[in-house]
């Protein structure tokens, strides 16, 4: 859940203030970095990947909107489209989540819950995080209208939620 102080610390990132980028680098990389590394397979090209959201949010902190979703769920955009445009300016494969090694404790967490979930809720999660379609392009592959794709990942990343062990989701 957002903290006022994430939010605070974001206005203060727009003033120039580098302690206020300092506190929710070492609050969200943590998070962040497992999320990279997932999408790229390469230590090197995750950390990459968060070292241009963090520039990202140097210069567009402005862009954040409370009324869109919290903190971590912005940086958690803002990481993933990075990780994407890295994976595609290399071309590189996706790897399916029930592939992956779980690189830390809260990894293995989401990574026990994401088999919880239905086969379709997991295949569209997949889809969309990790190989980076769009909603229309996962509701061709899937035959499933944009609105039932949305209808699921929200429902996928909702259970997801409920599964996890109450201060690992963020």
């Amino acid at each position: 859940m957002t903290s006022q102080r994430d939010q605070d610390n974001l206005q203060r990132i727009q003033a120039g203030d580098t302690q206020a980028l300092a506190e929710l680098y070492d609050r969200f990389t943590p998070w962040l970095f497992p999320v990279a590394l997932k999408m790229l397979g390469r230590a090197a090209d995750a950390e990459d990947a968060i070292h241009d959201t963090w520039i990202h949010v140097w210069r567009r902190a402005a862009t954040y909107d409370p009324r869109r979703g919290t903190v971590a769920a912005w940086l958690a955009t803002v990481a993933r489209a990075r990780a994407l445009e890295r994976r595609r300016a290399q071309g590189a494969s996706a790897v399916p989540i029930t592939q992956r090694s779980s690189p830390s404790p809260d990894a293995d967490s989401v990574h026990n819950s994401v088999y919880e979930l239905d086969p379709r809720q997991l295949e569209v999660l997949e889809l969309s995080y990790f190989q980076g379609l769009t909603q229309g392009e996962i509701g061709a592959r899937l035959e499933m209208s944009s609105e039932d794709v949305r209808a699921t990942t929200y429902m996928a990343l909702t259970h997801l939620r409920d599964l996890l062990p109450p201060g690992e989701w963020m």
